[in-house]
């Protein structure tokens, strides 16, 4: 029958302290094999787990102009023309007219922050 399994532990636990925990996890195990005590224990091997972080600060700052459009209104005069007997006299009257004007609205901003990314590497 072949059994192969694998415990882990803690890195700083020495490699007797290993072995006994090993047997104990082994004989609470419900799957470990009868005979597993009379097994050979292959070699202990370490792994090393390392974690890269990686970190960078961010900042800036942004800066827009945004107008909005409206209609105003002014007064202005057109001339015309009115017919008095036999003459024609030229006169002016006072319209209200309308331009587009845009208000302009200046926005700006600072932003800044930290972006971190975490990988863990098992070697």
């Amino acid at each position: 029958m072949e059994f192969n399994a694998v415990f882990t532990v803690k890195k700083e636990i020495e490699k007797e302290a290993f072995l006994r925990q090993l047997l104990i996890n082994l004989g609470n195990n419900a799957e470990t094999p009868v005979d597993v005590v009379n097994a050979e224990i292959g070699e202990v091997q370490e792994s090393i787990r390392e974690v890269i972080l990686c970190t960078a600060q961010v900042s800036g700052t942004c800066t827009a102009s945004v107008g909005y459009d409206r209609q105003e209104p002014y007064m202005d005069y057109e001339t015309y023309k009115e017919k008095v007997g036999d003459k024609y006299i030229t006169r002016q009257r006072p319209v209200t007219k309308y331009r587009t004007v845009t208000d302009w609205q200046l926005f700006n901003t600072v932003y800044s922050g930290e972006a971190r990314k975490r990988q863990r590497h098992y070697l």
